[in-house]
């Protein structure tokens, strides 16, 4: 397992208005949670992990994260998670109840879409959970415990994500 980050602090993370929450949260002492208070219809709400350098994913699986949103996935015109290596990416489409964490866990070789040249594993320099607002009402999101893993190797804490 390569733990990506813990979410226990906003170092590295970058937001609308990013802080961390230490009574809600699912793995560790916090969660990470980025709050749009006034979004605007059509608009693109990013919160995107890029800490100096790059990660070496080529002999990992999956990519593991904890996320809960206020409002349901449905209310936005969509919401994914991107890895990129430079200008190459991949993007997974991302469904969520209003509320609720759900944890999700993804094929790094498949996604749902990815650029004209997929990203090399080997160089993957940063992530991005990326909402589209649908309307202007309010949201947040937050993030716990980003990770990647072969096979089922790593599965700490929940075991939901053994179930995935």
């Amino acid at each position: 397992m390569l733990v990506i980050s813990t979410c226990d602090a906003d170092t590295d993370w970058t937001g609308t208005d990013l802080s961390i929450d230490e009574a809600d949260k699912k793995e560790g002492s916090a969660s990470l949670k980025d709050t749009v208070a006034t979004p605007e219809a059509a608009t693109v709400y990013n919160t995107i992990y890029n800490p100096t350098g790059t990660w070496d994913w080529s002999t990992k699986e999956h990519l593991l994260f904890w996320l809960k949103c206020d409002r349901a996935s449905t209310a936005f015109t969509n919401a994914t998670v991107l890895i990129f290596e430079g200008a190459n990416w991949r993007y997974w489409n991302l469904t969520f109840l209003a509320g609720e964490w759900t944890a999700f866990k993804f094929l790094l070789l498949t996604g749902d879409a990815e650029s004209g040249t997929p990203p090399n594993l080997a160089l993957v320099n940063f992530i991005q959970i990326k909402f589209t607002a649908a309307d202007t009402t309010a949201f947040y999101r937050k993030i716990d415990h980003v990770r990647v893993i072969v096979g089922s190797q790593g599965m700490i804490g929940d075991d939901y994500f053994m179930r995935l």
